[in-house]
């Protein structure tokens, strides 16, 4: 890339008197770790989408004290580097509604039963059975970070960093640490996961998670069919897709009395302005829609006819 912006961080293991503090892993489980780093950087900067390419090297040897892997990032553009945020390897509170670790803590292992996505503030509402399996609980983030929290892969590398190299060691600690890069021996503890804390980052079973998205907007509409008796039953061409009409359902009840009260001033000609909202609901096997007109605004039409 022409021009880097950087940002150096490290991942760090320690133990009571064992192996970690000597300087010592599993060849396996710490390539495990290294590598799943590297595919948590790339899924949160997938999900950033600011096109930005990265590059992230391991820099350094051990150090003392405890095994200490030293890493590069390297983005083409500085926004990019907000990824370390996104995945929470970064000073608690930096994302507002959390970071993945943040946002996997609360969640547990517990069952997803889907996730509700707001695309007009880019929140979500993950929602999960309680520990008892029964009442639903929700739990709130941003709509990135929801989408990496809910993913596999994404799990199953967090598990490979976190969990994996401490479990069952006395007094493991994994820890995150922030590199000053003008003095490379300078460091901050921005993140710290104890072993009898490591469980909240363990793997998870692959689900058919159900995605809801809602987005709100005012929109022009001209009405295809309508229904004086009720809500369902109604279609209008939206916006300038002159060419498509979609089913809508009519939620403004007001409007709805002043139609059945006075159908003589409806034409389907008219021009409305609506707040209009647009629910995609995903699965792996399909994805369907669902449009609702919250409140109809504005009728362009002659002063003696006008609903609203």
């Amino acid at each position: 890339m022409d021009k880097a912006y950087k940002e150096a961080f490290s991942i760090s293991y320690d133990d009571k008197e064992g192996d970690l503090s000597r300087h010592i892993m599993d060849a396996h489980t710490l390539g495990k770790a290294i590598l799943s780093v590297c595919e948590l950087l790339n899924n949160a900067n997938k999900q950033i989408g600011k096109g930005s390419e990265i590059t992230v090297s391991v820099t350094a040897p051990p150090k003392e004290g405890s095994l200490i892997v030293d890493f590069l990032l390297m983005a083409s553009n500085a926004e990019t580097l907000d990824i370390l945020k996104m995945l929470g390897f970064a000073a608690a509170g930096a994302m507002t509604g959390g970071g993945l670790m943040e946002v996997v803590r609360q969640m547990g292992s517990r069952k997803v039963v889907n996730v509700e996505i707001d695309e007009s503030t880019s929140t979500a509402k993950i929602v999960v059975l309680s520990e008892e399996g029964g009442a639903i609980e929700t739990v709130e983030c941003p709509k990135a970070v929801a989408r990496l929290a809910t993913d596999k892969k994404v799990r199953d590398a967090l598990h490979n960093v976190i969990q994996a190299p401490i479990s069952g060691v006395e007094g493991g600690v994994f820890k995150i640490l922030k590199t000053d890069l003008s003095d490379e021996t300078k460091s901050e503890l921005l993140v710290e996961v104890k072993e009898e804390e490591a469980h909240y980052y363990s793997t998870v079973p692959a689900q058919n998670l159900v995605e809801t998205e809602s987005a709100t907007e005012s929109v022009t509409v001209h009405f295809t069919q309508v229904n004086f008796d009720g809500s369902s039953g109604w279609r209008a061409v939206i916006g300038n897709e002159t060419d498509k009409d979609f089913a809508v359902e009519m939620a403004d009840g007001a409007f709805l009395k002043k139609v059945q009260g006075n159908q003589q001033a409806f034409s389907k000609e008219d021009l409305f302005e609506v707040t209009l909202e647009e629910v995609k609901t995903s699965s792996v096997r399909r994805s369907s829609y669902k449009r609702v007109i919250k409140s109809v605004d504005r009728h362009f039409a002659s002063k003696n006819r006008r609903l609203t």
